[in-house]
């Protein structure tokens, strides 16, 4: 069982304009969920799909911490 991230589109702060992504996952993490968590992301440029990778994972280490 795996909990994706459809976080194709991120917003300069690693916001998601459909929906809260921390709140989806406080959802997972507070039922119990531990992974894995799948990032479903994209970019035209191999640099903004790293970039974009990058703030979804210091994101989600950020949330656990602070559950």
């Amino acid at each position: 069982m795996s909990c994706d991230f459809k976080a194709k589109e991120l917003g300069p702060n690693g916001e998601h304009p459909a929906y809260d992504l921390q709140r989806c996952f406080t959802i997972g993490w507070q039922s119990g969920f531990r992974g894995p968590w799948c990032f479903e992301h994209f970019h035209e440029e191999l640099s903004g799909l790293w970039r974009g990778l990058i703030t979804l994972r210091d994101l989600l280490r950020k949330w656990m911490a602070e559950s």
